[in-house]
């Protein structure tokens, strides 16, 4: 029988996380962004799943953002906050208990100009709320700290840093890596007031490269990663329902910016959005590419619902 012992380094998947892995790859495996039978099922699942983990952190489904593991959701956090915030200070709160996918971040930030703060931890490993009062002021945009130290066990004080920033005029975001902790140590970000949260499946006997970065739906932060559309419109869909006459699509973007598109009316065949990528203004000019009627699993069997899919062109200006 085997006797393993390193859980605050990685779990065993469960039987449960195994199996639906491999559901995944091998009966759910289309392209959620794609519009025949096999993208819409893959697309249900990912919005379920985003649904557990809203639900296990008392958060809402598009605070949810997939990402690779904790440090990928580490570096967007980091970066993405700084970037945001960079022209209201150039301080950086942390500890010098961080785990190596937020250090690595601090050095890099710090050869860019910015003073990073590492709140020194007493004997015990723990770290007082008094060293973060000092350390915090109105020139602090960031705010980062582990809830859970992987190496000695310390529990951070997170629950109170949030009054901590308030109570010195600091506009600075808080971001907790909760990787250690997720689902061990309670903790909802709402709650808390923290901004920014990563958690990672493989702590918890998950399958490995998986993550997530909790991002409170009052925070914007700039993009760290660029490329595909995946996340860049939460919603790809604009739903025209049958009985109103009324269709009202919103999107909202991460990865690549952030940007909102809305239309009203009946019939609506065409609508004209803007949206700011980075670096760039752009003019989102977005066109109906076909319609047919769908039966939601969600929607009482007597209501239909026509779903308009749409289809986004991008041109910088």
């Amino acid at each position: 029988m085997e006797c393993y012992l390193d859980n605050s380094a990685t779990t065993k998947p469960c039987k449960a996380a195994v199996d639906a892995e491999i559901s995944a790859l091998t009966e759910l495996y289309g392209n959620p962004s794609s519009l025949h039978q096999k993208g819409v099922d893959a697309y249900m699942l990912l919005e379920k799943s985003r649904g557990t983990i809203a639900a296990s952190l008392k958060a809402s489904p598009d605070e949810i953002y997939f990402t690779p593991c904790g440090t990928v959701s580490n570096n967007n956090a980091i970066f993405g906050a700084v970037g945001a915030k960079k022209r209201l200070g150039k301080k950086i709160v942390t500890t010098a208990l961080e785990h190596p996918s937020v250090e690595k971040c601090m050095e890099r930030l710090e050869e860019s100009g910015f003073e990073v703060v590492r709140v020194q931890p007493q004997s015990d490993g723990n770290i007082s709320l008094k060293d973060f009062e000092n350390a915090i002021d109105e020139n602090t945009i960031l705010v980062s700290v582990m809830a859970v130290n992987n190496e000695v066990g310390s529990v951070m004080p997170t629950e109170n840093l949030k009054k901590i920033i308030k109570s010195k005029n600091s506009p600075a975001l808080l971001h907790v890596d909760d990787v250690q902790g997720y689902m061990k140590i309670p903790l909802c970000p709402k709650s808390c007031g923290i901004d920014l949260m990563s958690v990672s499946a493989h702590k918890v006997h998950g399958p490995k490269g998986v993550g997530a970065l909790y991002i409170n739906k009052n925070v914007r932060i700039n993009p760290y990663i660029l490329g595909g559309g995946q996340h860049v419109y939460q919603l790809e869909v604009l739903v025209y329902h049958a009985d109103s006459g009324v269709d009202v699509g919103v999107g909202s973007a991460v990865c690549d910016g952030v940007g909102v598109r809305v239309g009203v009316g009946v019939g609506v065949t065409a609508g004209v959005g803007v949206g700011t990528t980075t670096g760039f203004f752009s003019t989102c000019f977005t066109v109906i590419l076909h319609t047919f009627f769908i039966l939601l699993p969600s929607v009482v069997s007597t209501k239909i619902l026509q779903v308009p899919f749409f289809f986004a062109f991008t041109t910088p200006f």
